[in-house]
């Protein structure tokens, strides 16, 4: 569930604090679509 808005033009960064891989590479691909920075210390991601 996503809880926050990505067309939102107010929000310029995004943190992302999902453990896994899978959850998190699908949030993070959709908020890069947006052209948002993210922040992100899941080491299975990276």
């Amino acid at each position: 569930m996503m809880l926050m808005n990505l067309n939102d033009f107010e929000i310029n960064v995004v943190i992302e604090l999902i453990s896994g891989y899978e959850s998190a590479k699908i949030f993070i691909l959709r908020v890069l679509k947006t052209k948002k920075h993210i922040v992100s210390a899941n080491k299975y991601l990276i």
